[in-house]
C-alpha cells in the first residue's frame, strides 16, 4: 500500500507504520501521534480505533464552518436567510467536497509519485547494475576478440605446418617406396643366393660327412680285451686277428691305441685301431660275425682271472660322432614305431622292421620321419 498523510501530524504514514485510515480513506495514523492524541503513555498498548480523531479531517470542517458562518446573515436581518445565501452555502459546501476530493487526489498522486520515484531510484540502480555488466561483457569481448584473433593466426601457422608435414611426407613415402622396391629385389636376390649357398651348404655336409667316412672307413673299435699297460696293444690286436684267422703284418697296423668309451671305471678302455686297408678291416668284421661270440679265455696269451675270463670281446666299425648322434635318434624313433633291428654298416644306418622285412637306410635326420612310416 502507498504512503498516506498521517490524520495528526500530516506527514507520510509508511505502511510497515500504518495504524488505521480515516473514514474518508485519505489519511493514517502513526503509532506514536495516536498515542499523544489520546495523551497515554508511549510504551501503553492502544485503545479502541473508534476514539481516535482525525485532525485533518476536522481542521477542514471547522475551515468550512467558518467560511459559512462568515457568510450567515446577521442578527439585524431578523435571522431570515435568503435564497442567494443558501445556493452561496450549497455551492461553497459542493466546492469543499470537491477541494477535499482533490486534496485526496492530490495525496494520492504525491503517492504515486513517491513510489515512481522510489521505482526510478531502483531503475537507476538496476540500470548502473546492466551497465557494470555491459562494461564487463565488453571487456571480455575485446579480450575475446584477442584470444580470436591469436586462435586465427595460430591455425594460419598450424595449416602452413601440416602443409609442409605432407609435402615431407609425400616425399617420404615416395622415398620409402623407392627403397621398398630396392629391398624387395634385393630380398629376391638374397633368396635366390640363400637358396644357391643352402645348396652348396648340403653339398659341402654331405662332402665333409663323405670326407670324414673316408677317414674312419678302416677303422675298428674293440672292446672288452684286458687293459694292462706291461702287456703291447698292438701284439694284442695281432693275435685277436689270429684267433679271427686273419693274417695280418706289423705294416697293416697303421694306429692302435686305448680309448675311454665310457665313463664307468670297471671297465677297461676300448681299443682304437686303424688299419692299412678297407678291406682288411671287412675281414676283421667278417671273421668275428662267422665265429660268434668270443670271450676273454679264448686269446691264449692272456693271462686272465676266473673274473674277466667270460668277458666277451666285440669288434665293431668305428662310428663317427655325427653318425653316432643320428644312431641314437633312429634307434629312438624305430622304437617308438615297431621296428626291432637297427646297426650301422659301412657309414649307413640301416633298420629292419622284423626278419622278413625289406633293409631301409638312413643316412640324414631328415630321413627319419620319412622313411620309418
Amino acid at each position: 500500500m502507498p504512503a498516506i498523510n498521517c490524520g495528526y501530524c500530516r506527514r507520510f504514514v509508511g505502511t510497515d507504520d500504518l495504524i488505521s485510515l480515516c473514514p474518508n480513506h485519505g489519511h493514517g495514523f502513526h503509532r506514536g501521534c495516536v498515542k499523544r492524541q489520546l495523551g497515554i503513555s508511549p510504551n501503553a498498548e492502544l485503545p479502541s480505533l473508534s476514539t481516535i480523531r482525525c485532525s485533518s479531517c476536522h481542521r477542514s470542517q471547522e475551515d468550512r464552518a467558518s467560511a459559512v458562518s462568515d457568510l450567515a446573515p446577521g442578527e439585524g436581518d431578523g435571522g431570515e436567510t435568503s435564497p442567494h445565501f443558501q445556493a452561496l452555502t450549497s455551492v461553497v459546501t459542493r466546492l469543499s467536497t470537491e477541494v477535499a476530493n482533490l486534496s485526496c487526489t492530490f495525496n494520492s498522486l504525491k503517492e504515486i509519485l513517491g513510489q515512481i520515484q522510489f521505482d526510478i531510484g531502483g531503475c537507476r540502480s538496476e540500470i548502473a547494475g546492466v551497465s557494470a555488466r555491459l562494461s564487463s561483457i565488453d571487456t571480455r569481448l575485446s579480450s575475446l576478440e584477442t584470444v580470436s584473433t591469436t586462435v586465427v593466426s595460430r591455425c594460419d601457422e598450424l595449416e602452413c605446418r601440416v602443409e609442409a608435414t605432407n609435402s615431407r611426407m609425400s616425399s617420404l613415402e615416395s622415398d620409402m617406396e623407392r627403397r621398398l622396391g630396392a629391398l624387395e629385389s634385393f630380398n629376391s636376390s638374397a633368396s635366390r643366393d640363400s637358396s644357391s649357398e643352402s645348396s652348396s651348404t648340403a653339398a659341402l655336409t654331405r662332402r665333409i660327412q663323405s670326407l670324414e667316412l673316408k677317414q674312419v672307413e678302416s677303422c675298428l673299435i674293440i672292446s672288452g680285451l684286458p687293459d694292462s699297460q706291461d702287456r703291447d696293444d698292438s701284439l694284442l690286436f695281432m693275435h685277436v686277428a689270429s684267433e679271427l684267422g686273419v693274417n695280418l703284418t706289423s705294416s697293416d697296423v697303421i694306429e692302435c691305441s686305448r680309448v675311454r668309451s665310457t665313463t664307468n671305471s670297471d671297465k677297461p678302455r676300448a681299443l682304437f685301431i686303424r688299419l692299412r686297408l678297407t678291406s682288411l678291416r671287412d675281414s676283421l668284421l667278417s671273421a668275428k660275425r662267422r665265429k660268434g661270440a668270443l670271450r676273454v679265455r679264448d686269446l691264449t696269451m692272456t693271462a686272465t682271472s676266473d673274473a674277466t675270463s667270460n668277458r666277451l670281446i666285440y669288434i665293431n666299425e668305428f662310428i663317427p660322432r655325427n653318425m653316432y648322434v643320428l644312431l641314437k635318434e633312429v634307434r629312438s624313433e624305430a622304437s617308438a614305431r615297431g621296428y626291432k633291428f637297427v646297426w650301422y654298416r659301412g657309414g649307413r644306418i640301416l633298420v629292419k622292421k622284423d626278419v622278413n622285412s625289406s633293409v631301409i637306410s638312413i643316412t640324414d635326420h631328415s630321413e627319419i620321419l620319412s622313411k620309418l612310416s
